[in-house]
């Protein structure tokens, strides 16, 4: 199956029933957005109170709310359960899930450190031949797409947690998954370029927004922020279904019994 193809089903799959992605990630959005009200409340109240004795309260909960709906749309996507605008909350599946996160995005980072260090040997090593610039975006393009590649490698296991199953590698007739993988991750960072060099050419105009409607302008920039952690939690998905179950059919199963209010 193309790179393009899968992310395809990731969109897809964050829309084919958009009512069953709102009913999982609203409530926990909305908890984030009041514990960040109630954090920044905090530590603007005078007298003023040490950060570090919320800091702790604060990561828990912001990594329930951001645990909470990643395991409920995997396991719609997977599983084909269904939820109500009060999901189940699945503690052990969670658990799990942020437990085996942790070790995970740290070896994602350490690869990531690894690459980046490669990269700059080839700006070193092509400098004076090339144009500094073009060396440098060439190469800032290239680490960029092996750290994603390794990173959707990695975490793309982590939603076999979220339904129960153990954490298992890619089954073997997904050996060929590698260039797919990398091609996902090229297609991720060239969109990245795209919306950076967009967000430079439109930056007058932006200024001018900031100016007259800021609310506005940061209320489109949460949208796509929002829409960018869900469509990752989804290109997760997808990979995981198609490389680890091998399934062909990535669209969510067909509905089970309701879990929630």
């Amino acid at each position: 199956m193309t790179a393009a193809r899968l992310i395809w089903f990731a969109f897809r799959n964050i829309f084919v029933d958009f009512g069953q992605t709102i009913r999982i990630f609203a409530l926990p959005a909305l908890m984030l957005a009041l514990i960040g009200a109630v954090t920044l409340g905090v530590i603007m109240s005078t007298p003023r109170i040490q950060e570090t004795l919320i800091i702790i309260p604060v990561l828990l909960a912001a990594a329930f709310c951001a645990l909470w709906p990643t395991v409920n749309f995997h396991r719609h996507v997977l599983l084909g359960e269904r939820f109500g605008w009060l999901p189940r909350i699945w503690w052990r599946e969670m658990l799990g899930y942020g437990v085996m996160m942790i070790p995970l995005w740290l070896l994602t980072i350490a690869l990531s450190f690894l690459l980046m260090a490669a990269a700059s040997q080839i700006v070193a090593m092509t400098m004076g031949q090339v144009p500094p610039i073009m060396a440098f975006v060439v190469t800032g393009l290239l680490a960029g797409t092996l750290v994603t590649a390794v990173g959707l490698r990695l975490l793309s296991l982590l939603p076999g947690l979220a339904i129960g199953a153990s954490l298992t590698g890619y089954s073997p007739g997904a050996r060929r998954s590698l260039p797919t993988i990398l091609m996902i991750a090229l297609l991720l960072c060239l969109a990245n370029v795209g919306y950076a060099l967009a967000q430079v050419a439109l930056m007058p105009r932006l200024y001018v927004a900031l100016q007259t409607g800021i609310t506005a302008v940061f209320a489109v920039q949460l949208l796509i922020d929002a829409l960018s952690l869900v469509f990752g939690i989804s290109l997760l998905t997808v990979l995981y279904a198609r490389y680890v179950q091998g399934r062909t059919d990535l669209l969510p199963v067909s509905g089970r019994i309701p879990r929630g209010i």
